[in-house]
């Protein structure tokens, strides 16, 4: 008899624990879907972040670049001319311009969620980033090495000048294939 009502008793409190497993299993599985589509939402405003930043990047990068382009083109014109100092170059080709490479968006994600990326995007942009640093460094040496210099009218420091800008402009076609593999990977991912 004892055993009978044991086993009585024992299916009832299992039957009284299906529902509340069940419920606590419902429960974490919809708390799970809600932050898996707070996770997607999350990626999908930063991902169009970086994809307006890219093309604003792209379009610096474009605007800029004849500019550079003609600086050089001074530069050589110039190089042997010991009477034309690197300001008058300068001057005569509208100054030394530098596009403006923005990242914002993408360091708003390496201090979160990091890990909702792809590799492939992770590594793409991770190699903007170490670009960009490279470029800045760049443009802080030629900068301080125009302004030690502005008034130079030698062959040398016109040379030098020449091979720092044309690192910069380098620098600036990295970034900008980067860029451009990046848009191919946000076209993929959206479908465009």
């Amino acid at each position: 008899m004892k055993t009978k009502q044991l086993i009585s008793n024992g299916k009832k409190i299992i039957w009284e624990m299906v529902p509340v497993i069940l419920g606590i299993w419902i429960a974490l599985w919809v708390s799970n879907w809600n932050e898996n589509k707070r996770d997607r939402q999350f990626l999908e405003r930063i991902m169009q972040s970086v994809q307006s930043e890219n093309k604003v990047n792209l379009e610096e990068i474009s605007v800029i670049r004849p500019r550079q382009e003609k600086l050089m083109e001074n530069v050589e014109n110039h190089l042997n001319d010991n009477g034309t100092t690197i300001l008058q170059i300068l001057s005569k080709s509208g100054g030394f311009k530098i596009p403006a490479i923005k990242n914002a968006s993408w360091k708003a994600l390496t201090g979160s969620k990091i890990e909702l990326m792809d590799y492939k995007t992770l590594k793409i942009l991770s190699d903007i980033e170490e670009g960009q640093k490279a470029f800045e460094s760049k443009i802080d040496y030629a900068t301080s090495f125009l302004y030690q210099n502005l008034n130079a009218t030698g062959e040398d420091e016109k040379t030098i000048f020449k091979v720092l800008l044309n690192d910069i402009i380098d620098s600036e076609n990295q970034l900008e294939k980067l860029f451009r593999e990046l848009e191919g990977i946000d076209s993929q991912q959206t479908g465009n």
